[in-house]
């Protein structure tokens, strides 16, 4: 869609059906094209499974293929597809259009506390489907038992077994009944498995899902094709055990990199058309910085809250889902965790094996599992393959956005059981601002004690200056953080340029000892240093009024800290 004809549709955030977004003018960005690459690869594959962050349009994309392919809206199918990329393609992709039968399934609500309750869930979720097809299934040839066996299932009746069996047997009915195999695309098929999970009952509900899945997707002659969709990729011994007709596409691997999310030339196109060109590098650094299999993929729920809410940067995918697996395994992070998170958050990045092939019964007790959770979730982004390394990626944090969720969510979860992060940090900024040494050393060895290793704090200087940065990126809101950046004489470790002018700026000089009797002495002899060299000038030339001078000596897990001030 270009930009001039995008003023004029609607951002209809949320909306997930494809018919109603189109029929109510709503703002759709092509993805069409997915439907020639799944009609060539089904000549090979005739399951693809797609794991992508959540918000990234996998189920309005299961919506238009719904809509493409469905009998029943055969008659919509010039009006919906109008301009779209599939309409300007060869014609033996545009013939097989309305001609297939297709079952919608999405495994979105199916959250049970037990696992009596899952077999209920989906016991309500079959029956209303096939409640669905009651008049098919009713001019269908079916033998005595299959007529039992369907009023069993629509009425919630079935047994757990025949459960299992039920959307086989639909779509064989489906396709008998139309003379068509079936397309058959399932939404959020990892939801239900994550929730039991967490309620305890997983090895039973992944049993029922095994045989569920594979009964309608394994040597089924009546389906044409099928697409699944999630989060993550559970393990096929797990869940497509004896599968092998399965094409998967996740972040790293699998194509169709640009099927989901936003291209950057996507993303130009809308604020062209919603004439906010110049807030492209706001845009971009962001919602940008996801890179699918090497192409760069902007966050597409939050790009369209972005131009809905007068272009006002935001973590707008904070909240669309729930985080429970990343608040666990971050919940019993070790010291070398929580060095490698204060990394990332100062813009490092990380080395790790990635394993796409998720084992839920093994994942807690995995440092390396946790990498590869995070980056399907998007909460990382692969920077690059280690050479000759084919498992090992170089990960950081996609953007302005996601560091801003680690700093809300992830760095409390890690902080379970240990007391709150948030609190301590927050009083640790209100010490600094007012000049308060005696709370700032006492607050900053709290968290020295909590969350450093004696191995950890072995380790020199850099080790702290790391640590320091990764806590004070929490006030970046308010704080302009510069790292060795020369001023006067010399480079200072840290300097806090204020955003707003009623606070002052803050200097921090580190130095590391091998004595905890010899703090005291190096923590002046750092705060000297500021003094000597005059880190305080740029401070002067950003007409800060009023800075806080501190010099900070670590050993091990102890610290010692002395005060100035500029003017304050």
């Amino acid at each position: 869609m270009q930009g001039d004809e995008q003023m004029q549709k609607q951002l209809m955030i949320g909306e997930s059906d494809f018919r109603t977004l189109i029929k109510q003018g709503g703002l759709y960005v092509d993805k069409t094209d997915i439907i020639q690459q799944l009609l060539d690869q089904r000549k090979r594959d005739k399951v693809t499974l797609f794991t992508r962050p959540r918000r990234f349009g996998k189920t309005l994309t299961l919506s238009m293929l719904r809509y493409f392919f469905s009998l029943a809206h055969r008659e919509e199918f010039a009006e919906l597809f109008r301009d779209t990329d599939i309409m300007r393609s060869k014609a033996r992709y545009r013939d097989l259009a309305g001609t297939k039968p297709v079952i919608f399934l999405t495994l979105k609500d199916v959250k049970k506390p037990t696992y009596t309750s899952f077999v209920d869930g989906m016991r309500l979720l079959m029956g209303k489907l096939y409640d669905t097809y009651a008049v098919i299934l009713r001019d269908t040839e079916l033998s005595a038992w299959e007529r039992d066996f369907c009023q069993r299932v629509a009425m919630r009746g079935a047994t757990e077994n025949e459960m299992q069996e039920s959307l086989q047997f639909l779509t064989e009915a489906l396709a008998r009944h139309y003379g068509q195999p079936v397309v058959l695309l399932l939404d959020e098929y990892d939801t239900p498995l994550e929730f039991a999970r967490e309620r305890g009952y997983y090895s039973e509900a992944v049993d029922f899902m095994r045989n569920f899945l594979s009964m309608a997707l394994k040597d089924n002659e009546s389906l044409y094709f099928a697409v699944i969709t999630g989060v993550l990729r559970i393990a096929k011994e797990s869940i497509f055990s004896g599968l092998n007709n399965l094409t998967v596409s996740s972040v790293a691997n699998g194509g169709y990199a640009a099927a989901f999310g936003f291209t950057t030339e996507e993303v130009e196109r809308l604020a062209k058309g919603c004439g906010q060109v110049n807030k492209l590098p706001e845009l971009r650094a962001w919602y940008d910085g996801y890179a699918f299999q090497g192409v760069e993929i902007y966050n597409p729920w939050s790009v369209l809250n972005y131009f809905a809410h007068d272009c006002v940067p935001q973590a707008y995918w904070a909240n669309t889902g729930s985080n429970g697996l990343i608040r666990d395994m971050l919940s019993q992070a070790d010291a070398r965790m929580w060095r490698e998170m204060q990394g990332l958050m100062a813009w490092q990045s990380v080395v790790s094996p990635i394993d796409e092939d998720i084992v839920y019964q093994h994942i807690l007790e995995s440092h390396d599992a946790l990498y590869s959770v995070l980056l399907a979730a998007g909460y990382l982004k692969s920077v690059a393959r280690v050479p000759e390394e084919p498992d090992m990626y170089r990960l950081a944090i996609p953007n302005r956005e996601v560091r801003s969720i680690y700093r809300r969510e992830i760095l409390a979860a890690m902080d379970a059981g240990k007391g709150n992060i948030s609190s301590a940090l927050y009083g640790l900024r209100t010490a600094m601002e007012q000049g308060d040494a005696a709370t700032f050393e006492e607050t900053l060895q709290d968290i020295l004690r909590k969350y450093v290793s004696v191995h950890d704090a072995a380790r020199p200087e850099s080790f702290y200056h790391g640590l320091m940065l990764g806590l004070l990126l929490y006030f970046e809101a308010d704080y302009r953080l510069e790292s060795n950046r020369e001023s006067g004489g010399g480079r200072f470790d840290i300097a806090l340029f204020p955003r707003k002018k009623s606070l002052p700026g803050i200097v921090l000089e580190f130095k590391s000892v091998n004595d905890v009797a010899d703090l005291a002495g190096a923590a002046q002899k750092a705060l000297a240093q500021i003094k000597d060299k005059q880190y305080v000038t740029a401070m002067q030339k950003a007409a800060v009024p009023c800075t806080w001078l501190y010099g900070l000596a670590f050993c091990g897990k102890h610290v010692a800290l002395a005060s100035d001030s500029e003017h304050c």
